[in-house]
C-alpha cells in the first residue's frame, strides 16, 4: 500500500484514540465528584449501610482519580482503555455490592445507574469488540456478585433478574451497533482523504493552463479600469477609489471642484488626511467604521463628515460607497456636497433653539410664581434642578434604572423638579409666609399644596400637546408626591417604597438637600456634612435607598454645586 494511503488511514485511528482519552477524561472526572456526592442520597433516604455505602463510593472515587492522574501522562495513554476500565470495573463492583445489599436482583435504583453506564458506552469513540467487551463484562459482574450473593432466588427475585438481564443485553445491542456506526464513519473519513488527495494530483496536472485564464483575466480586469475611468469623468459627484489601507488610489476631476485639490494631489495619500483637522480623531473613527462595514460586503449609504479643503476650510460631505473586488479589494465611495442643507439644518435647529427656550422660561417662570410668595429667589430653582440632574444621570448608568431613565427622562426632568412646590399658589398668605411656628390645623392646610399643584398640573397635561402632556403629567407626580416617604410615614397618601414614583423619589431627597443647607427665617443653613449624615441615616426610611447610594457617590459634586450657587448669590 502506498505510504500516502497508509498515513491516510492511520490517521483518523489516532483522532480515534485521542477523543477516546478526551472523553474518558470527562467520564473519570464524573466519577471522581459524583460517587462521593450520592452519599448524601442515602442520608436523605435513611440507608442504613450508608457508612459502608461511603467507602465504596471513596474507593471508586480514589481509583478514577488515580487513573485519570495516569490518563493526563502522555506516556501512559497508549493504556487509556485499559486505564478506563479498571476504573469502569470498579464502579461496577461497587455498585453491584450496593445493589446486593438494598435487594439484589430487585434494587431498580441501582440497576438503573448501571444501564446509564451501559448507555454512557455511546459517548466514547469505541470499536464493536470494546463496546461488547464493556457491556458484557458489567452485565457479568452485575450478575454473578448478586447471584452469589443472594441467599435464595425466590420468583419474584428470578422475574426481575430476568428482566434486568434482557435490558442489560438491549443496551449492550444498541451500543456495539453505535459503536460500529463510529467507526464506520472514521473508515469514510479515510477514504475520503485519499480522494482528496488524488483529486489534488488531478488539479496540479492543470497547472499549466492557468498563466491564460490569468492573462485574459487581466485584460477584463484593464477594460474595467477604463470603464471606472470614464464613469468618474461623467459623474458630477466626487468618486473615490481606495484600497483597504486607506490610501486612494483614484479619483475623479471633480475633487478639484469642490476641495480645491487636483487628483494628482490626492492619489497615494491616505484619505484621513483630508478629513477636517480639528475633529479628524472622530472622523477617523467614523471613517474606520464605515470601511469595516464595507469589508462585510455591505453597502453604506448618506455617511456624513466634514473634508478639508486646500484654503482650510470646511465642506460638509455625504459619502455612501461599496466594495469593489478587482485583483484586489477596493472600496469606492461616492462623496456628494450637502453644504446647502447644512445650512438648512441649522437654521432649523437655530428655530428649535428658541422655542425651546422661550418653552424653559414660561415654565421657569410658572414654578417662580410659588417661590416668590415666600420670599426666597429663583436661586432654589436652580439648585434644585441642579441637584435633580446629577442624581438621574448617575442613576441611568446604573442597571437597576437603565430601563426606566430614558434620556427624554433624563430631559424633562431637569424642568419638571422645579414645580414640585406649585400647589404653594393656592395656600393663604398668613399660613405660608408665618414667622413662627406652625399650628397643626395650619401645617395640614400647608400639606394640601402637594393636591393643589398636583391639580393645576393635571388640567395643563389634559389640555396640552402630547409633549407638554407627558411633561406635565411628570410634574404632576412631582408635585404630589415629593414629601412621601420611603417607610409610609409620608403625605398625602402614605404610599411606601416603590409605589412612589421614581421621579418623586428623586426630587425628595434634591428638595431635603436644599432646605437643609438654606437659611430658612426659623432655622440657620445645616453643613453639608451634616446634612449627608441625616440623609444617610434616612436611608431606606424616608428616602429610597438607590436615591440616597447615588447621593453618597455625588456627595463631592453636591458640595461643590453648593458653593458655587452660594457665591453666585
Amino acid at each position: 500500500m502506498p505510504l500516502q494511503c497508509m498515513s491516510a488511514l492511520t490517521r483518523p485511528v489516532e483522532e480515534a484514540r485521542q477523543l477516546f482519552v478526551t472523553r474518558a477524561r470527562i467520564c473519570l472526572w464524573y466519577s471522581t465528584i459524583l460517587f462521593p456526592l450520592f452519599y448524601f442520597y442515602d442520608i436523605w433516604v435513611g440507608n442504613e449501610h450508608q457508612d459502608l455505602f461511603l467507602l465504596c463510593r471513596l474507593v471508586v472515587a480514589l481509583v478514577s482519580l488515580f487513573c485519570l492522574s495516569l490518563l493526563n501522562e502522555k506516556r501512559y495513554q497508549k493504556y487509556s482503555f485499559l486505564l478506563f476500565y479498571i476504573s469502569w470495573f470498579v464502579g461496577v463492583f461497587a455498585l453491584s455490592l450496593m445493589a446486593l445489599l438494598q435487594g439484589a436482583f430487585q434494587s431498580d435504583y441501582y440497576i438503573g445507574i448501571l444501564l446509564m453506564m451501559v448507555g454512557g458506552m455511546a459517548f466514547l469513540p469505541i470499536t464493536v469488540t470494546q463496546a461488547v467487551f464493556l457491556g458484557f463484562s458489567t452485565y457479568l459482574i452485575y450478575f454473578l456478585t448478586l447471584f452469589y450473593g443472594t441467599d435464595s432466588l425466590e420468583s419474584d427475585t428470578l422475574a426481575s433478574m430476568c428482566n434486568n438481564s434482557f435490558f442489560f443485553l438491549s443496551f449492550i445491542g444498541i451500543c456495539a451497533l453505535q459503536s460500529h456506526n463510529e467507526m464506520a464513519g472514521f473508515l469514510e473519513r479515510a477514504k475520503t482523504v485519499n480522494r482528496l488527495s488524488d483529486t489534488r494530483q488531478e488539479l496540479a496536472r492543470f497547472t499549466e493552463g492557468l498563466q491564460k485564464l490569468t492573462n485574459r483575466r487581466l485584460e477584463q480586469l484593464e477594460k474595467k479600469n477604463i470603464q471606472f475611468a470614464e464613469l468618474y469623468n461623467a459623474i458630477a459627484d466626487i468618486l473615490v477609489l481606495i484600497d483597504r489601507n486607506g490610501v486612494i488610489r483614484n479619483v475623479s476631476p471633480q475633487c478639484l471642484t469642490l476641495l480645491g485639490r487636483s487628483p494628482r494631489e490626492l492619489e497615494g495619500r491616505p484619505f484621513l488626511d483630508i478629513l477636517e483637522e480639528e475633529r479628524k480623531e472622530i472622523h477617523s473613527v467614523r471613517f474606520d467604521n464605515l470601511v469595516r462595514q464595507l469589508s462585510s460586503g455591505d453597502f453604506v449609504y448618506g455617511r456624513r463628515i466634514r473634508l478639508l479643503k486646500a484654503d482650510g476650510s470646511i465642506v460638509h460631505v455625504e459619502v455612501s460607497g461599496g466594495r469593489v473586488d478587482l485583483d484586489e479589494v477596493f472600496y469606492q465611495f461616492v462623496i456628494r456636497d450637502i453644504t446647502p442643507v447644512k445650512i438648512i439644518e441649522q437654521q432649523l435647529l437655530e428655530s428649535q433653539r428658541l422655542v425651546g427656550g422661550a418653552r424653559q422660561a414660561a415654565i421657569f417662570g410658572l414654578a417662580k410664581l410659588a417661590e416668590c410668595r415666600d420670599g426666597d429667589t429663583g436661586a432654589h430653582l436652580q439648585r434644585i434642578r441642579r441637584y435633580t440632574d446629577l442624581l438621574v444621570r448617575y442613576l441611568s448608568t446604573q442597571p437597576a434604572y437603565t430601563d426606566v431613565i430614558t434620556e427624554f427622562f433624563v430631559e424633562q426632568m431637569r424642568d419638571t423638579s422645579i414645580l414640585h412646590d406649585i400647589g404653594k399658589v393656592a395656600i393663604p398668605d398668613n399660613i405660608l409666609l408665618k414667622p413662627g411656628q406652625l399650628e397643626s390645623h395650619e401645617h395640614d392646610i400647608i400639606k394640601r399644596h402637594c393636591q393643589y399643584g398636583a391639580a393645576i398640573l393635571e388640567s395643563a397635561a389634559i389640555d396640552g400637546d402630547d409633549w407638554l402632556s407627558s411633561f406635565f403629567s411628570l410634574a404632576r407626580d412631582i408635585a404630589m408626591h415629593h414629601h412621601e416617604r420611603w417607610d409610609g410615614q409620608g403625605y398625602p397618601m402614605g404610599l411606601a417604597g416603590q409605589e412612589i414614583p421614581l421621579a418623586a423619589r428623586i426630587v425628595a431627597l434634591a428638595d431635603v438637600y436644599d432646605a437643609l443647607t438654606s437659611t430658612r427665617v426659623y432655622k440657620a443653613a445645616y453643613s453639608h456634612d451634616l446634612v449627608k449624615t441625616l440623609i444617610s441615616k434616612g436611608r431606606e426610611k424616608h428616602f429610597d435607598p438607590g436615591v440616597v447610594d447615588a447621593f453618597l457617590a455625588l456627595e463631592s459634586l453636591f458640595k461643590e454645586s453648593r458653593l458655587q450657587q452660594l457665591l453666585e448669590e
